[in-house]
């Protein structure tokens, strides 16, 4: 019976009403709310005061996202204060839709919307929405890579980017700065390289790549023109030559590859002989010259790299020019190289000697004359001893009597021919004879070593203390000295003809044969080493031998000499010898090198010197130490034995040309037994035996029981199909000899 009213002060935290049955409306604002129940009766009025306490309800604002498709979004990050919520609870759509498990990692494939529901720490709950808005991410095209790549002398291209209506930029400024419209018009492209543009619609970006590349070509090319004076350098009055087939090859690793393109000389309308390979890309490239299509009087000069290279010959006497490089984003000769000429020369044939009557003894008997002819005389007469006169035919008076004539007939330094005669003896003198080993060594205190000689002819050998006159101390061609080794010593041997008709005549002078007296009791090492600087050449190259002389002993050697037997097939380079220690010198194809002394523990000496290719075949040299003042404990100075550490020979070859039908012989030496010939690395024998004809192009080895090395001191044989078969033949040096008959 009584009624319920609001308090009056302190007021509650909101108007709420409550009627006479206590229902309470209006709790808007959290806190505490106090109400009155009042009675009256007997005149009083009682009260009593009820509370009702209203907890906050959490406030979460919704929040929203815009993503492109395939992109991911944290949800969590879109409500604000979301750590101070508890219990949160995310579905899809609606409060009751599909769970989120993962709500920091969402990626909806369209516009979606997340529902948040989640409680305060009083327990009252809120609900958010979060929108996800996606955006389908644009397209901007294929990338423009590889074989698309653009030009830098182009340096436009017009992008093409779906659904249109977006924006295009530039993504960094590598390779350089490019411009680009909206539109997707590219300019500006000049630098080599990826440039990269970005294609932006809706927030979404999508990224294209563009390649550009130098599309500049290079060339080469020049002339082939006829050398008249054979210099190896192309003059203003020198003409062209038509007609002569060019191929163009790609090189690796210095090798030539692959053809790619072949052009014919022509007149360019300066003059003739002009060739030019153009469209050339970056690379390294050879040129060929097919012999077979140059005059047949003609043959490459071997001058190759005589001068400059605007007007010297570029290319070898088998038709090669050099490896060059071409490179389209350079500039001048580096790009376009008009200086890869080659030079021919009138090619060489054999002349013929032919004696025109029997040589004549002068009335003294010291000197004859003789005369010859010369068929197919390929330029200058020269004699190496006598005096020459006439013009073909030719006399040569002065002769000494017994000496051997050589006749050189000469168009230059290669096309050249030596023809031997032998001489007649007037006065029946034996020739000089040789001594097997000049330098010998011994031990002082021990007999003397035997000397040997051999003799051409109907002679003997006598041996004296003295280089003329003297007395008689042995007759025969073996001479072991009687006594016992004190000082270094000298003997000296002659000639004498065991011809019943001629019984006093001896040779025109002596030979010496020295024995080097040794100290024994202190005892050295001396070894020799020796190196080339490439195995196989070509005619022209130049190569360098290096000779290392070192003391492996604990005591010093002194006296040391080194004599270097060079190949007579090889042309020396005069004024290359260069020694770290003591003098050298070059006579009669040796080099003599005196060292003078070596320090004990591994002193060391170098020297170096230089030979020209001039010739096919293989090319052997001989360096050995000849002499010590003390014993060397395992080897013998000059007694020319390969197993001893104080020699050492080195070997180049230069590839044979071979024509077809043409046979060349390979012989080893005798020592060798069962010697098996090898092609190409093979295991099976192609050929057996100390002498065998080979006529197949290839390279060959050979092995022999207890010796497994190519001929010639380890170089192969290697033959090579010759391209200038069909011209009359190219002079190579030869021997021949007339017998006085």
């Amino acid at each position: 019976g009584g009624t319920w009213a609001p308090i009056g002060s302190p007021s509650n935290p909101s108007a709420a009403t409550i009627d006479v049955s206590g229902n309470i409306s209006g709790l808007n604002a959290a806190g505490t709310y106090k109400f009155v129940y009042s009675v009256t009766g007997g005149g009083q009025t009682c009260t009593d005061t009820a509370q009702v306490v209203v907890l906050a309800k959490p406030v979460i604002a919704d929040g929203s996202a815009t993503l492109c498709a395939g992109e991911s979004v944290d949800l969590t990050s879109k409500i604000t204060n979301y750590a101070t919520y508890l219990s949160p609870v995310w579905t899809v759509g609606t409060v009751g839709g599909t769970a989120v498990t993962t709500p920091s990692s969402v990626k909806p494939a369209s516009t979606t919307t997340y529902v948040l529901i989640a409680q305060n720490a009083a327990g009252c709950k809120d609900t958010a929405n979060v929108v996800v808005t996606v955006n389908a991410k644009p397209n901007a095209g294929q990338d423009i890579l590889g074989t698309s790549a653009v030009c830098t002398s182009v340096g436009t291209v017009a992008l093409s980017a779906s659904p249109s209506g977006g924006t295009w930029n530039q993504l960094g400024t590598t390779p350089s700065v490019a411009n680009v419209t909206n539109a997707g018009a590219v300019s500006g492209m000049t630098s080599i390289g990826i440039y990269q543009f970005v294609y932006t619609l809706n927030g979404c970006i999508d990224t294209v790549s563009v390649e550009t590349k130098n599309c500049a070509k290079g060339s080469l090319g020049d002339y082939v023109w006829k050398d008249e004076n054979n210099d190896g350098l192309q003059q203003d009055v020198e003409v062209g030559v038509n007609g002569v087939k060019m191929i163009l090859w790609s090189v690796v690793n210095g090798v030539a590859t692959t053809k790619l393109d072949s052009v014919v000389t022509f007149n360019n309308g300066v003059k003739n002989g002009y060739y030019s390979f153009a469209n050339l890309s970056q690379g390294d490239y050879k040129v060929q010259m097919d012999l077979r299509t140059i005059p047949t009087e003609c043959a490459v000069s071997s001058k190759q790299d005589a001068g400059i290279d605007t007007n010297d010959n570029d290319f070898t006497e088998m038709g090669w020019s050099p490896t060059v490089t071409i490179d389209p984003t350079s500039s001048g000769i580096a790009k376009d190289n008009p200086t890869i000429d080659a030079g021919l020369i009138i090619a060489c044939t054999m002349s013929k000697i032919t004696m025109s009557n029997l040589p004549i003894c002068s009335s003294d008997l010291q000197t004859y004359t003789m005369t010859f002819s010369v068929q197919n005389q390929l330029g200058v007469v020269k004699v190496n001893k006598g005096v020459l006169s006439g013009n073909n035919p030719y006399t040569v008076s002065g002769i000494p009597s017994g000496a051997l004539v050589t006749i050189t007939d000469s168009l230059n330094s290669v096309c050249k021919m030596d023809t031997v005669i032998i001489g007649l003896n007037c006065n029946c003198n034996p020739p000089l004879p040789t001594i097997a080993i000049q330098s010998l060594s011994a031990c002082i205190g021990d007999t003397f070593p035997t000397l040997k000689a051999t003799v051409v002819g109907l002679a003997t050998v006598e041996w004296y203390s003295q280089p003329t006159g003297g007395v008689l101390m042995h007759t025969g061609l073996d001479f072991k000295p009687v006594g016992t080794m004190v000082n270094s010593i000298f003997f000296y041997a002659q000639a004498r003809s065991t011809d019943p008709s001629c019984p006093t005549a001896i040779s025109s002078s002596r030979v010496s044969a020295t024995i080097n007296a040794q100290s024994c009791i202190d005892t050295v090492d001396v070894a020799l080493k020796k190196l080339i600087s490439k195995k196989v050449a070509r005619i022209g190259d130049v190569l360098t031998y290096t000779i290392k002389v070192y003391n492996q002993a604990s005591k010093n050697a002194t006296g040391v000499s080194v004599k270097d037997s060079m190949a007579s097939t090889v042309e020396f380079v005069v004024g290359s010898i260069v020694a770290s220690r003591g003098t050298a010198s070059f006579v009669n194809n040796t080099i003599s090198w005196n060292i003078g002394s070596l320090a004990a523990n591994g002193d060391t000496v170098i020297l170096t010197y230089q030979v020209k290719a001039v010739q096919m075949g293989i090319h052997l040299n001989v360096a050995e130490v000849c002499t010590t003042n003390e014993k060397d404990v395992d080897s013998t100075p000059c007694n020319h034995r390969d197993s001893e550490d104080d020699i050492d020979r080195q070997c180049f070859t230069v590839p044979i040309s071979l024509c077809t039908g043409s046979k060349i012989e390979a012989r080893v030496s005798d020592t060798y037994v069962n010697v098996k010939w090898f092609k190409d690395g093979g295991i099976v024998p192609v050929a057996t035996g100390n002498v065998v004809l080979l006529s197949e192009i290839g390279t060959y080895t050979f092995t022999a029981d207890g010796q497994t090395c190519p001929t010639e001191g380890c170089c192969p044989i290697i033959i090579e199909a010759s391209n200038n078969c069909c011209p009359p033949a190219v002079c190579v040096p030869v021997t021949t000899r007339k017998i006085k008959g």
